[in-house]
């Protein structure tokens, strides 16, 4: 369920979301915590292009949930 309160604006320029609330600015903070983590332990595996994938689709996911409408 999508709460009330968007964590993502609309951008004054430009396109995409950008973040409004604390919780969107957390979800941004996890998503470059999870790619460095992704560098750095998975940079020489065969999981490294996957699971960075995952990542930022997982992120795509929730901040368009989390949006205003366009």
């Amino acid at each position: 369920m999508v709460a009330k309160k968007p964590w993502f604006g609309e951008r004054k320029y430009g396109w995409g979301f950008r973040p409004i609330t604390w919780q969107g600015w957390v979800s941004v903070l996890v998503l470059i915590l999870a790619i460095a983590l992704d560098a750095m332990y998975l940079t020489n595996t065969i999981f490294f292009i996957p699971v960075l994938i995952a990542t930022v689709f997982i992120f795509l996911i929730v901040s368009m949930l989390k949006s205003e409408n366009p």
